[in-house]
């Protein structure tokens, strides 16, 4: 139930920074199984217009690769007209032509805090957790232009 909190709550602030900025936007369901590499990139020829800019946000890591796959037969058009965005893939972003942007969230320190809670918890803490925004790093390359 967590990890679709997670899910939940970053898809939430995508929706809300656009909305904040007067963009529109379209989720595609994806899950572990489908749609296929073949099903994404016949979607995504498709559902493009060439005459407007387009940003993908890949909001699971696993979901990336996948994506990323699909969006080979556009390659030419990535950063100009197709931008793509991960979510924590850095360790094989910048392996990739094009290297991918991805937003990197400080997993080292959400551990750090959610043991210090659960230390808090054991040691008779009567306080309930609170949550916590912490900073994410941007990774800009090659998928992406400002």
């Amino acid at each position: 139930m967590t990890e679709m909190r997670t899910r939940m709550e970053r898809f939430q602030g995508y929706a809300e920074a656009l909305a904040a900025n007067g963009q529109l936007y379209k989720a595609i369901p994806i899950d572990h199984n489908k749609p296929s590499i073949n099903e994404l990139t016949e979607y995504f020829k498709y559902k493009f217009n060439p005459a407007k800019r387009t940003l993908i946000f890949v909001q699971n890591q696993w979901a990336l690769p996948r994506v990323y796959k699909a969006l080979q037969p556009m390659a030419h058009l990535l950063p100009q007209q197709i931008g793509l965005l991960g979510l924590n893939c850095e360790d094989w972003t910048n392996l990739t032509t094009p290297t991918v942007s991805t937003i990197i969230e400080p997993v080292d320190q959400e551990g750090r805090e959610a043991a210090e809670m659960l230390l808090a918890l054991l040691d008779g803490s009567s306080e309930p957790g609170e949550q916590r925004i912490l900073e994410c790093k941007l990774n800009w390359l090659d998928s992406t232009s400002i």
